[in-house]
């Protein structure tokens, strides 16, 4: 399990290493992997699902879960593939969400203090008991599971590990969009305190000119991960993103070889 957390922290930190990127060309070219739909009973309509696999296939392949997946899903398996090529992450299925109602499925709701029953909840019923079940019967995939997404999405994977965090065991928020909304720091804080013996690993990452909600997270939630979960946060600002980006992909590199530390 300590590897996956090495590995874990170097997928997240390249790939926001890259989200810039991402942000300026939201393009929609399929160039790798292959299109599936799956007709969801919990949503209620058809879901289009990006898929790339490694080259060589085997038993207990991690699956990493992109949201955003028409913005994203080509730069991440090429991203994944390319250090999958040269040793720095293990080959893994990449599957890319594609949106139909964005602020629907990611902007969770609130009743008083806690969360509603809403639509989001749907979108994660979905994620965990329709397309994770799907493409396990489809690929040798294992039971190590990684959520990634970006602003809206990133928060989203937050919700994802307070509501559900059996589901997966790597959530990864970059900028996560979450305002100035106290209620869902205070959830997550309870989420990241609170042990299961599971081991657990969770990346929060932003940069220096982010709005100042994301990088007081820590102080906000006034909480500190349960150490017997094992769970991690990084929280790494940066005064520039071309310093981040910079910074970012050497701090991955580090990562395969260097413990985990909280």
């Amino acid at each position: 399990m300590k590897s996956a957390l090495r590995w874990s922290s170097a997928l997240a930190v390249v790939l926001f290493a890259v989200i810039g990127q991402i942000a300026a060309a939201q393009d929609f070219n399929l160039t790798v992997g292959k299109q599936e739909v799956l007709d969801s009973k919990i949503l209620g309509e058809k879901r289009t699902i990006l898929v790339a696999t490694p080259p060589q296939m085997k038993p207990g392949l991690p699956l990493l879960v992109v949201l955003d997946g028409e913005w994203t899903f080509t730069k991440v398996a090429v991203i994944v593939d390319h250090l999958v090529g040269n040793g720095r992450l293990p080959p893994m299925v990449v599957a890319g969400v594609v949106n139909t109602d964005r602020g629907r499925d990611l902007m969770p709701t609130f009743e008083g203090a806690e969360f509603a029953a809403g639509p989001s909840d749907k979108f994660l019923g979905f994620l965990a008991d329709e397309l994770i079940p799907k493409l396990t019967s489809e690929y040798p995939i294992g039971k190590y599971r990684i959520l990634a997404g970006h602003s809206n999405a990133g928060m989203f994977s937050l919700y994802a590990f307070i509501r559900r965090p059996e589901v997966f065991q790597a959530n990864i928020a970059l900028s996560p969009s979450y305002g100035f909304d106290d209620r869902f720091v205070a959830l997550l804080g309870r989420a990241l305190a609170k042990s299961n013996g599971t081991p657990r690993f969770v990346f929060v990452g932003w940069g220096g000119d982010e709005e100042p909600d994301i990088a007081a997270t820590p102080r906000r939630s006034r909480a500190r991960p349960a150490r017997t979960s094992s769970t991690t946060t990084r929280c790494s600002p940066a005064r520039r993103m071309g310093r981040w980006v910079c910074g970012r992909i050497t701090a991955g590199w580090k990562c395969w070889d260097k413990p985990i530390r909280r």
